[in-house]
């Protein structure tokens, strides 16, 4: 009996801000990066001195996609505007500005961060924690793996998954995605071989917003890695030394200082893009929609958390849903009501033999609670 786990933002609300949290915490993080352009230069990591220039440039792109933001409800409609005009500089500063938010506030706690030496750990939000402290187990060589009738198909871009595994089996992202059949990862990025759907899996619709800049060199650790030693090995992280490591590590992005390397944005894809398209998409992209596809066809339970079924990711979730037969559903939401009527539009259309009736599987409706719901 396979069960699927279906998110949207609501599935990371405890950790990343959803729609008008967003821009406002945009703005909050933009604020305080002003601050480290002004800041007496002697207490701070040097590497802020050194990458000056590319902490204002930064400074300036956030500004920008905050301001373009306010004609638009979320920064996926903003995001879909660029794309529509051909806008692919602000397109990738869109990315770029989303990816460095997103490694921050998964790196700070909410409301934690004015204090430069305010200690913390990862933040992430707790509902993945109990799901992985339920679905791992111990295999006979004592090795760490999960239930294959599990999978997960996710709309999100953060790594709340990735940094929940971490706390469970502590080695460099790269390899937890590996592991752990997180698609797209340094394997999967140009040339996918088809998983067999019984296995667990997650197949990130989105992709990721992960400063993973390693694709032309040998390295596979990540800024990610570098931060998460930092915290495991002084149990605090000063914000002064994230910047610095952070534009270390910006610096060699197109448009900042050094390089010329925009490969990482390659795996932040928004549902419309395509590998052909003039954007910076992954060439597997559409196989691994594929996989979604597969993965649906196979599940008999889904479980849907925080996510509402946008007009703009309706063809992709069409196309996920077009082979499903699932007998149950459990929507975890704010407004369930909601989402049943837009899941009622993509599921498969099936009759009864008897009556002609349309047969729909079981829906049980619930508001968030502390954890995932489970059943399998």
């Amino acid at each position: 009996m396979k069960t699927v786990y279906y998110f949207g933002a609501g599935a990371s609300a405890n950790a990343i801000p959803t729609i008008d949290g967003l821009k406002i915490g945009l703005l909050e993080f933009n604020e305080i990066l002003k601050q480290y352009l002004t800041k007496n230069l002697d207490e701070l990591d040097p590497r802020i001195f050194e990458y000056k220039d590319d902490l204002s440039l930064l400074v300036k792109i956030n500004q920008k996609i905050i301001f373009d933001s306010n004609w638009h409800q979320t920064f996926d409609t903003l995001a879909r505007k660029y794309y529509l005009q051909n806008k692919y500089g602000d397109y990738d500063n869109l990315k770029i500005a989303l990816s460095v938010y997103f490694l921050y506030v998964q790196f700070f706690l909410p409301n934690n961060f004015i204090d430069a030496e305010s200690s913390h750990t990862t933040n992430v939000d707790k509902r993945y924690d109990s799901l992985f402290a339920t679905i791992l187990k111990k295999d006979e060589g004592n090795n760490i793996r999960i239930n294959n009738n599990i999978s997960i198909i996710t709309w999100n871009y953060d790594l709340q998954i990735e940094l929940a595994l971490y706390n469970y089996d502590p080695q460099l992202v790269n390899k937890i995605k590996i592991k752990y059949n997180i698609h797209p990862n340094r394997g999967s990025f140009d040339n996918f071989d088809e998983l067999e759907s019984s296995c667990f899996s997650v197949v990130k619709l989105n992709g990721n917003a992960f400063l993973d800049l390693g694709h032309l060199s040998s390295k596979t650790n990540t800024i990610y890695d570098v931060l998460l030693a930092k915290v495991k090995d002084e149990e605090f992280l000063d914000f002064s030394y994230f910047l610095g490591e952070c534009l270390t590590h910006l610096s060699f992005v197109k448009g900042f200082s050094k390089n010329d390397d925009k490969t990482f944005l390659r795996y932040f894809n928004f549902s419309w893009e395509k590998p052909q398209d003039d954007v910076n998409c992954y060439l597997t992209k559409n196989k691994i929609t594929e996989q979604a596809q597969k993965i649906m066809e196979n599940t008999e339970n889904l479980i849907i958390v925080g996510y509402s079924f946008p007009d703009f990711n309706f063809d992709m979730d069409k196309e996920v849903f077009s082979k499903s037969k699932i007998k149950k559903i459990v929507i975890q939401d704010n407004n369930p009501d909601e989402i049943e009527k837009r899941l009622i539009e993509l599921l498969p259309q099936k009759r009864s033999k008897q009556t002609k009736d349309n047969i729909f599987p079981v829906i049980e409706k619930i508001q968030p609670g502390n954890y995932f719901p489970s059943f399998w």
